[in-house]
């Protein structure tokens, strides 16, 4: 029997963002922001494919909800200045006692640190979820951005592997008992421990 995890809040905040649950009135804005950077999420998001439109968007929204009431995933719209800038994620499929985070992120506001940001706070949120004491991050070797985030934030890279969709993988890990020493909660004005 699968254990179910107690969900994180449904809004999570991260100096300059909100990070909120998907909303069925989100669709456009989903729209918007994968065709703006289609060029960029293709090469790294299977799902990221030409003609991506209110279709995709209301499955993305219908699928989302139903992994969030089964406790398989925790998807966010990633908020700035009231703009959805990007969407991230908690997964539940890296194994028991463990939680991945995902990112992506609107490249007309790259480089600005939404994604770190975002994924600081899903993984402060991630290590408070009951039985919960590894994050990971997941990315492919040659995605140098998405490789930044979890070293920026004291991520330790742990394996190299080929993921469900044949692509190869860098794998960095968190343990609970290091999120005193990580980078997060300075980023996300959290620091209890000195």
């Amino acid at each position: 029997m699968a254990v179910r995890l107690v969900p994180p809040s449904e809004t999570l905040t991260a100096p300059g963002l909100l990070l909120r649950r998907w909303r069925s009135g989100d669709v456009r804005a989903i729209v918007r922001a994968v065709q703006a950077s289609m060029p960029e999420l293709s090469r790294w998001m299977p799902w990221a494919v030409e003609g991506y439109g209110a279709t995709e968007a209301r499955a993305f929204l219908d699928q989302g909800r139903q992994q969030w009431d089964e406790s398989q995933a925790f998807n966010y719209a990633i908020v700035r200045g009231g703009d959805v800038v990007g969407g991230a994620s908690l997964m539940a499929r890296v194994g028991p006692g463990a939680l991945e985070v995902g990112y992506w992120v609107d490249s007309r506001h790259t480089g600005r640190g939404v994604a770190r940001r975002a994924a600081a706070a899903l993984a402060a949120a991630g290590l408070a979820v009951p039985g919960i004491d590894l994050i990971e991050i997941h990315h492919e070797p040659a995605n140098a951005a998405s490789a930044a985030v979890p070293r920026a934030l004291g991520f330790e890279r742990v394996d190299d592997i080929v993921n469900e969709d044949g692509r190869p993988t860098g794998v960095w890990q968190l343990h609970a008992g290091r999120l005193a020493d990580s980078r997060i909660p300075d980023l996300l004005d959290q620091r209890r421990y000195r």
